[in-house]
């Protein structure tokens, strides 16, 4: 999300830079090639006002070819004028925005443009992962339906595979069938590095297991899963469970789990998790590769009990609360950095570790800066009572503390009080740095006393707030948010430009009902898709209209989630649709329930 996030800092700077300087100087077709980056910030008002100028095509060539992505706003807008202006040559457009063409557009593409479109995804497949999934599927199937003739003899042999490259896995299931299994067994190596989205999984199985591949897993023998390496992860569970245990032995497994992370570890890899993976199924389907070694062999033999090797080797949370709390105090303390990283463990297992570690540590009045700080999520477990006494007035401490998402509102009402009162501060007296460091700490406080905070000083702290996913009440961000309507902040929000309410990030997630439902289209497009996501389901049914649910960008509608789309009445999960697949009815229609 941070990414996201900063990107769409990036945006905001780009329209209040150019919305500046087209006051003070009237910026026309040609100009504004001048502004280079700023460029980006341009309203679709600007845009729309040079539609019937004839070099409206190169205007929109040099937008569409500006370093970096587009601002979604601004992207809606270029593609409904391209409907108006079917006479422009599609070619024009650079190869990167016309990948995220409607569906219905890219038909009308040459041959060379969509090889342009094909070499450019291979060199930023990351891009390619965040389109909704309808349209990486549509980018797939193009690739195999202009080859021809491999699709003709119902195969989809050697060749083909190799002009697919990493969109293989987003073929339909239709087309995954048709995959030669003797050419596919010959790239496995490569396809190691592919992102496998969540849809794939199925086709992937069928494929890998079939009796002309690697067939039915429960004959397999260690090299053939060392030759899959992360591979397995994407069988079945049930199919996983199926492998003989003396073949999952611990050097093996770990070689798997090895190949993961450091395939997790690369940009394709973080984008593909972040974007295209179901993260509970992957910890189902690695807890049950690691069976054998974290089960006990038999129901009457005991549980090992892992060691520091054991646990780097695997992962913290795949072992039990029971199997932690009885590692050995040395394993333990070796390891502390390794449980810090763990995001999965449930609250039993750091429980059971915070218990054991205490004993390690002695009274927590006495932990050292830089022994809280490798504790990591560990923290979140100690009592209120052990919260109030640790050094939680070091800034690097308190912005440690501040990041973790472990957090009940208890724990970090005791978190805020004890920095208040050892710092013998009022909540007036907050600074912006004081609250840019409390980060998620900032729930800690009441509604009435967010409503005390210096309004400057939280305006000057939403940079640093905005990135986040505040764990806050309905209560807590509608006091957030009020105070950033005073005038020593942002003013009211009737003033508010698009490039504030992107300035303010997931924040405007807690903006007032009767606020959310007073939005223009102009304001609403500068929300972000992540401040969206956040909302609490029944808030989108109520706030939006069908019509104001139409004005959204597609990042905007695919962020609403399925218990926001669940509470939307028929009208508004049809604008949620039309804005998903950009008018595309067909695609629509398929979809819509």
């Amino acid at each position: 999300m941070a990414v996201c996030l900063v990107v769409a800092c990036f945006f905001k700077q780009a329209q209040l830079l150019f919305r500046m300087i087209h006051k003070s100087e009237n910026i026309t077709s040609r100009t504004v090639r001048d502004l280079g980056h700023i460029a980006g910030g341009m309203s679709c008002e600007f845009l729309n006002l040079r539609s019937n100028e004839t070099d409206f095509a190169a205007l929109l060539q040099f937008v569409t070819e500006l370093p970096g992505s587009r601002r979604p706003a601004l992207r809606k807008c270029i593609i409904d004028e391209l409907k108006k202006h079917s006479e422009i040559d599609l070619s024009l457009l650079s190869p990167g925005f016309a990948a995220t063409l409607p569906v219905t557009m890219l038909e009308d593409l040459s041959n060379s443009s969509f090889s342009a479109i094909l070499d450019h995804i291979q060199t930023h497949l990351t891009d390619f992962l965040k389109l909704p999934r309808y349209k990486q599927t549509n980018l797939a199937e193009k690739v195999i339906t202009r080859l021809g003739s491999s699709q003709a003899e119902g195969q989809i042999d050697g060749p083909a595979l190799d002009a697919l490259g990493p969109l293989l896995p987003f073929l339909d299931q239709g087309s995954l069938a048709l995959v030669d299994r003797g050419a596919l067994a010959l790239r496995l190596e490569e396809m190691r590095s592919f992102c496998l989205p969540k849809e794939a999984l199925r086709g992937i199985t069928s494929l890998l297991t079939h009796e002309d591949l690697l067939g039915e897993p429960s004959k397999w023998q260690v090299g053939d899963v060392e030759h899959l390496g992360r591979l397995v992860l994407s069988l079945s569970t049930k199919h996983i469970d199926s492998i003989p245990l003396m073949v999952l032995n611990k050097d093996t497994v770990e070689l798997v789990l090895l190949g993961q992370r450091q395939w997790e570890d690369g940009g394709v890899g973080k984008a593909c998790v972040n974007q295209c993976v179901d993260q509970q199924l992957l910890r189902q389907q690695t807890q049950s590769l690691l069976r054998g070694i974290v089960n006990a062999p038999s129901r009457r033999a005991r549980a090992p009990v892992p060691s520091c090797a054991d646990i780097r080797g695997t992962f913290p949370s795949a072992w039990t609360s029971a199997q932690l709390s009885r590692m050995s105090q040395d394993d333990l303390k070796q390891c502390v950095e390794v449980f810090a990283q763990d995001a999965s463990l449930s609250a039993e297992q750091r429980r059971a570790l915070w218990v054991k570690l205490r004993q390690a540590f002695g009274p927590v009045r006495q932990l050292r800066a830089d022994q809280l700080l490798s504790l990591g999520s560990l923290v979140t477990e100690m009592s209120e009572r052990e919260l109030h006494d640790i050094s939680s007035t070091n800034p690097a401490v308190l912005a440690h503390l501040g990041t973790l998402t472990d957090w009940s509102l208890r724990k970090m009402r005791a978190v805020v009080s004890a920095v208040l009162r050892k710092r013998k501060l009022k909540v007036e007296q907050l600074t912006a740095v004081d609250l840019a460091t409390f980060g998620r700490l900032i729930c800690g406080l009441y509604p009435s006393e967010i409503r005390r905070l210096s309004a400057h000083n939280l305006s000057m702290a939403v940079p640093f707030l905005r990135e986040t996913s505040l764990p806050c009440t309905e209560h807590q961000m509608e006091a957030i948010t009020s105070c950033l309507f005073r005038p020593e902040a942002f003013g009211p929000v009737s003033t508010w430009g698009p490039e504030a309410f992107t300035e303010i990030g997931t924040l405007a997630g807690g903006l007032e009902d009767l606020v959310l439902s007073a939005l223009v289209q102009e304001q609403l497009e500068g929300i972000v898709p992540e401040a969206l996501a956040l909302m609490i389901p029944k808030k989108m049914a109520v706030v939006f209209s069908a019509l104001q649910l139409s004005w959204f960008s597609v990042e905007q509608a695919w962020a609403v989630t399925e218990e926001q789309w669940a509470e939307l009445d028929a009208e508004q999960k049809l604008a949620v649709q039309r804005a998903r697949y950009e008018g595309d009815v067909l695609l629509e229609l398929r979809v819509f329930k």
